[in-house]
C-alpha cells in the first residue's frame, strides 16, 4: 500500500508538470513522441495526452522513418574561438590532458551536456558532508536524522535513467553515510576549514578549487582530506596508489602551502564507499614538480589548436556522438 501511495504521488507529480509545461504555451502548443527512442519497444503516448483530448489521437504526421536527411548550412560563421586563458580549475586541466578536442567543446564552445547521474551522487554527497560538519562550528551536534534531513536537502536528481535508478542510488547513498555517521566520521579531524576556496598563479593565469577539508587529527598532524565516490570493489593498496600519485592532492597541498601558508604533513582521500581514508605524503620536490607540471600544462592549453586524442576514454565522453574523431568501437 505504501509503494501503491509513494506511485501514485510521483504520477501526481509528472501530471503537475505535464500541465505547467503545456500552459506556457503562448500561442500553438506541439505535442509529439517517437515511437522508438533506441530501446527494444515501441514507445506508447503518455497517458496524460489521453486525459486532455478527448477524441482519440492521431498522429498529423504518419511517414516513414527518417534514415538519412541533410540540413541545409549557413554561411552564417561562428564566432571566433579564444585560446587567451584567465583563469582554470583543475577539472578543465585533466579534460585538457585526456583530450583537448574534450575541452574545446565543453570550455570553449560551451556545448550542454546531459546531467550525469555519477557526478550528482558525488556531488550529493559531497554537499551533505559539508554542510553536516559545518553545524559544530555553530554549537550544534547533528545526529543521524538531521544528516539525513541535510542529504534529502542536497540530493542532486539529475541524470538517472528512471526514477527506480534514482531510487537506488539514494538508498546506497543513505547507506554510506550511515557507516560513515557509524563507523568513520571521528576517525576525520574537526575541521578548520571546509570546501576551502584556493587560487593558484601561474603567471596571468589563476588555477581556482576547492579543498574538502583541511584541519589538525589526534596526533598533531595538518592533514588535507579529498571525499572520494566511484572506486567501488578495489582493494585498498589501489586506493593507496591513487593517494600517492594524485595530482590533484598534489595541487591542494601547494595551494594550502602558498595561498594559506599551511603546511600539509599528510594528504588523504577518503572514500566513502569503502570507508578508508588512504594516507600519502608530499614533499618539497614533489611541490615544485607539480607546479612545473602544471605550469607547463596550463601554456599548452593556452595555445592549443584542440586535437582530439581519441582512445578508450571515448566510451566515456559527453561528446562522442558528435565528435568526428570519437573511438567507439574499444
Amino acid at each position: 500500500a505504501h509503494r501503491e501511495s509513494e506511485q501514485q504521488t510521483l504520477v501526481e507529480e509528472e501530471r503537475r508538470l505535464f500541465y505547467v509545461a503545456c500552459t506556457r504555451a503562448r500561442e500553438k502548443l506541439l505535442l509529439t513522441y517517437a515511437k522508438n527512442y533506441g530501446g527494444k519497444r515501441e514507445t506508447k503516448p503518455s497517458p496524460f495526452l489521453e486525459e486532455m483530448f478527448a477524441n482519440k489521437i492521431t498522429p498529423s504526421i504518419n511517414q516513414p522513418p527518417v534514415t538519412s536527411y541533410h540540413l541545409p548550412v549557413s554561411n552564417d560563421q561562428l564566432p571566433a574561438t579564444s585560446n587567451k586563458l584567465i583563469s582554470v580549475s583543475y577539472s578543465q586541466i585533466e579534460i585538457f590532458k585526456t583530450c583537448p578536442r574534450q575541452y574545446k567543446y565543453n570550455y570553449i564552445l560551451k556545448i550542454p551536456t546531459l546531467p550525469s547521474s555519477a557526478l550528482n551522487f558525488g556531488q550529493s554527497l559531497h554537499r551533505t558532508l559539508k554542510d553536516f560538519h559545518q553545524r559544530p562550528f555553530f554549537g550544534q551536534d547533528p545526529s543521524f536524522e538531521e544528516l539525513l534531513n541535510i542529504y534529502q536537502k542536497q540530493w542532486l536528481p539529475g541524470g538517472y535513467q528512471d526514477s527506480k535508478h534514482q531510487d537506488l542510488a539514494k538508498e546506497k547513498g543513505r547507506q554510506l553515510l550511515l557507516d560513515y555517521y557509524q563507523n568513520h566520521q571521528e576517525r576525520l579531524f574537526t575541521p578548520i576549514h571546509l570546501e576551502k576556496r584556493f587560487t593558484l598563479h601561474f603567471g596571468p593565469v589563476k588555477l581556482n578549487g576547492f579543498i574538502d577539508r583541511i584541519g589538525t587529527n589526534r596526533e598533531g598532524k595538518t592533514e588535507l582530506v579529498d571525499y572520494k565516490t566511484g572506486k567501488e570493489g578495489a582493494a585498498k593498496e589501489e586506493l593507496d596508489k591513487e593517494a600517492k600519485n594524485s595530482e590533484q592532492l598534489s595541487i591542494y597541498t601547494l595551494a594550502a602551502l602558498e595561498d594559506f601558508k599551511i603546511k600539509a604533513d599528510q594528504v588523504c582521500l577518503y572514500f566513502l564507499e569503502h570507508g578508508y581514508k588512504a594516507v600519502s605524503t608530499r614533499s618539497d620536490k614533489q611541490l615544485e614538480k607539480t607546479r612545473d607540471s602544471v605550469s607547463q600544462v596550463i601554456k599548452e592549453m593556452g595555445a592549443s589548436q584542440w586535437p582530439p586524442s581519441p582512445g578508450f576514454h571515448c566510451q566515456w565522453c559527453a561528446y562522442s556522438q558528435i565528435c568526428p574523431e570519437a573511438k567507439l568501437d574499444g
